[in-house]
């Protein structure tokens, strides 16, 4: 309890009987005590309901010998490179402005009470640490502590004399550690009496001697500045601008622009209802970090991707050859045009899918090594969808040959492949229904998103194409 922080539950009761008079009230207060964070219950290492229950108590952590920002911790030293942010609190909507300087963010904010506490209990039960009091990649302290997600590890260091808190993330790729940390964060913060506001900020140019005399920049400004093209002066030194913050925080921006590889191609047919699909799709693979360096996934989707003035087929057609995992929405509003399908009209859907069955089969012309269909049916109120294999639209496709749509795929594909002509509406969708994906209806609806973004990913690791992607992406 001393050195770790954790507590059994046969001591916890024990302790808690000086000071609960009513000893059958005990139970009430451990859940109070989980309720608002105070405690946290961590897994049973062993799977026998026999096993004693352990809690988690963040206010009995050690401290760190010397100040948190400066301790020398073994493990997180072997961290070769690492993206830094801070996190800063006020009761005050003006501490979200664009930027501060260090008289500005050492008045204006302050560090809640608690709340550090609070952020490592979330942090212990987000990372599934049950083996908190003898794991090899989980240092705690009372304002420090070094934790380990997906294989990346990322650190929380308590800046007291600062106001804030500093997250330092390993790898290239720090956005799927800081939504996380965002998010607790902000359900830390809700139990507090009065609403308390944070940002997320980074460090502007380069570090300085002390981080007491540095000014920080809001993520969000950064961001606005990226997506909308804007100016923004912060001192006679510095003005933001796209260049200035895709050059400095690439890093803390997602990026949009065409790449010559991509780990992921999403293939979908534009259809309002589905668009939460795709969304949540994107947005869950994105939150994975691939290769040693931790960088992110790429992926291909048309409307995050293809830019104006573009020539829609060859921007696609060049991205499905040259991506690794491909993974088409077999979904009623994907299939619904295609009952009807007319030869002379080119159908991209089809055209996609055609084309990633023809990379699949010739790899040594294209960098597919895996085709992962997402398939659902008709999506229904409560957030339950239906067997699309037993709705029968796939039985009502039409046996006819998608005449143009194959003069498509042979185009793209030019002399540097053969190609296979027997293909029918239907056939194509068959073909493309034997790969073996993620089947909606038969997994939870809250889960869909987060495992099938997790296979996706283990597929990319797989594939033993990363490092690969790393040295083009690099030379990009």
């Amino acid at each position: 309890m001393k050195s770790r922080g954790v507590v059994e539950n046969k001591l916890m009761e024990v302790l808690l009987r000086y000071s609960v008079k009513e000893h059958s009230n005990i139970p009430i207060v451990i859940k109070l005590m989980l309720k608002y964070g105070l405690i946290v219950k961590l897994q049973q290492n062993v799977n026998s309901q026999s096993s004693p229950e352990f809690y988690f108590i963040p206010a009995h952590l050690p401290p760190t010998v010397g100040n948190p920002s400066s301790f020398q911790d073994e493990i997180w030293d072997k961290v070769k490179r690492c993206n830094s942010c801070y996190f800063l609190f006020s009761v005050h909507k003006e501490s979200t402005q664009p930027y501060l300087r260090p008289s500005q963010h050492k008045c204006k904010c302050f560090l809640p009470t608690g709340l550090v506490d609070r952020l490592f209990g979330r942090a212990v039960m987000w990372t599934h640490s049950s083996n908190i009091y003898y794991g090899d990649y989980i240092h705690l302290y009372q304002n420090y502590a070094v934790f380990c997600f997906e294989q990346q590890m990322f650190r929380l260091v308590c800046l007291p004399d600062m106001n804030c808190i500093r997250l330092d993330i390993e790898g290239e790729h720090p956005l799927p550690v800081h939504i996380r940390i965002y998010e607790m964060i902000d359900y830390c913060t809700s139990y507090y009496t009065l609403p308390i506001h944070f940002i997320t900020a980074l460090q502007l140019g380069a570090a300085p001697e002390s981080e007491h005399t540095f000014t920080v920049i809001n993520l969000e400004t950064v961001r606005m500045v990226q997506s909308k093209d804007i100016h923004l002066r912060v001192n006679e030194f510095v003005t933001l601008n796209r260049d200035y913050v895709t050059s400095n925080y690439g890093s803390w921006l997602i990026n949009t622009d065409g790449l010559p590889y991509y780990d992921v191609f999403i293939s979908h047919r534009w259809h309002d209802d589905d668009d939460i699909v795709i969304d949540e799709l994107y947005d869950k693979i994105l939150e994975y970090t691939v290769g040693d360096e931790k960088r992110a996934v790429q992926v291909f989707v048309d409307k995050v991707r293809l830019k104006k003035g573009q020539e829609i087929q060859r921007t696609f057609g060049k991205a499905i050859v040259n991506s690794t995992v491909f993974v088409p929405i077999l979904c009623p509003s994907a299939l619904q045009r295609m009952l009807c399908h007319d030869p002379s009209e080119e159908d991209n859907v089809l055209i996609e899918w055609m084309l990633a069955l023809e990379c699949m089969s010739d790899q040594a012309h294209s960098m597919i090594r895996g085709i992962y269909p997402f398939v659902f049916g008709e999506r229904k109120e409560d957030g339950t969808v239906g067997n699309l294999f037993a709705e029968g639209v796939i039985d009502r496709l039409p046996e006819i040959e998608p005449t143009e749509s194959i003069k498509a795929v042979r185009k793209l594909l030019g002399n540097n492949t053969s190609f296979s002509p027997n293909y029918t509406v239907r056939s194509t969708v068959a073909a493309i229904k034997r790969y073996n994906g993620f089947i909606c209806w038969e997994q939870p609806p809250d889960t869909h998103y987060l495992q099938a973004s997790r296979e996706i990913v283990e597929l990319i690791k797989s594939s033993k194409r990363v490092e690969t992607v790393i040295d083009t992406l690099h030379e990009a």
